[in-house]
This record gives C-alpha cells, sequence and structure tokens, in this order.
C-alpha cells in the first residue's frame, strides 16, 4: 500500500542519514516485486536511493526475479540490467566478493537444486580460498532458506532439502553467517547444525 512504501521509504532514508553509517548492504532477492511492471522498478529504485547512494547494494536473485511465473515474465533480465553484479555467468548468478574483514558468498538458490554439485564444488574452491587470517569472517547469502518456522508455501519441504543440499559443506567450510530471504519475516538463530543448536565445540 502507499501508506507501507512511505514508512518504508522514510526508515531507508533514515538509515541512510545514521550516525554510524553502514558500508554495505545485501539484499535476498526479490528485489522490487514488479513482476513486469516498469513503473513498480522506477518507484522502488526512487524509494531505496538513499541506501544505494550511500554504500553499494549486492544481491542473490529471487524467484519473482528470475523464474518466469513468479517474474511477470521478466525472467532476471530487469535485475541483471539495473543491477550489474558480478555473477559468475548469467544462468549461474553466484558470486562472491571480500568486504573488508568479511567475505560474502552469495548463492542462487533457483538454480541450486538444478546444479548441485557444480554449485558446491564452487563454494568449497571459493570458500577455501579465503586466506582467514586476513577475512576471518565468511557468511553466505541465498534467497531461499534453510530454515524457516513458516508452514505455507512449500517452504517446510524446501527447508528441509536445502539443509541435506547445503548445510553439512557449510558446516565443513567453517561459515560464520548466512542469511536467507524468501519467507517473509525476520527470525534469526542460534548456532544451528541439524536442526539443533549447537555449542562452540560442536561445529
Amino acid at each position: 500500500s502507499r501508506l507501507v512504501a512511505t514508512r518504508l521509504a522514510d526508515a531507508v532514508a533514515g538509515a541512510a542519514d545514521a550516525a554510524d553509517p553502514f558500508s554495505l548492504v545485501l539484499h535476498g532477492g526479490d528485489v522490487s516485486y514488479a513482476e513486469g511492471q516498469p513503473w513498480l522498478w522506477s518507484a522502488f529504485l526512487a524509494m531505496v536511493e538513499p541506501i544505494t547512494r550511500a554504500a553499494p547494494m549486492m544481491l542473490a536473485i529471487g524467484n519473482h526475479d528470475m523464474d518466469h511465473e513468479h517474474s511477470g515474465g521478466e525472467c532476471g533480465v530487469y535485475v541483471s540490467e539495473l543491477f550489474r553484479m558480478p555473477w559468475r555467468s548469467a544462468n549461474d548468478r553466484s558470486y562472491s566478493l571480500d568486504h573488508g574483514s568479511v567475505h560474502v558468498v552469495v548463492l542462487n538458490t533457483e538454480r541450486l537444486q538444478r546444479n548441485v554439485p557444480r554449485q558446491r564444488r564452487w563454494l568449497a574452491e571459493d570458500v577455501r580460498a579465503v586466506n582467514r587470517s586476513r577475512t576471518p569472517w565468511v557468511v553466505v547469502l541465498g534467497h531461499r532458506p534453510m530454515y524457516s518456522s513458516c508452514q505455507g508455501y512449500g517452504i517446510p519441504h524446501e527447508t528441509a532439502m536445502f539443509r541435506k543440499l547445503l548445510e553439512p559443506h557449510l558446516l565443513n567450510l567453517w561459515v560464520d553467517v548466512a542469511l536467507w530471504a524468501h519467507a517473509h519475516g525476520y527470525e534469526r538463530t542460534c548456532r544451528v547444525a541439524g536442526a539443533r543448536c549447537a555449542a562452540d565445540a560442536e561445529r
């Protein structure tokens, strides 16, 4: 609604003007929900301009950006043209970057099921090449979550599947933080492994 958009725009502007400024924004995908309507992209870009003017916004690809049914036929074209991410390829849409003491790995969860071995192999090679004495933090960003309390839209099935496909590899690579989107609600967990809270010694 217009009221929600106005409040969000005010919050965005306030964050950009904060006394303790941020230096990087990570977006988990489903960027604008324009779904093929260019005017909504224009409205979204105007709304986030205070943030993107203050810091780079790096994003993962979501189903409402990429999938034909959910993107209104955009199929990733608008996201690719408006946000020039360092994608590994037009089909892969994963990449990584260093930002200060943090190494960020962005996964394309929309293609993970089709390219599991390839994307996991790249993930392992990428993270193992990080000098953890110089860049100690590794953060993984993707759209579809490994954990969520949402019970609708097939999410319980998806989270179980992504845990099976990804979680052992993230743990073996000592990934510090995983950020996900897709389910429309803010949640955070304990240090988790196998759907249970785990102490540092168990990691």
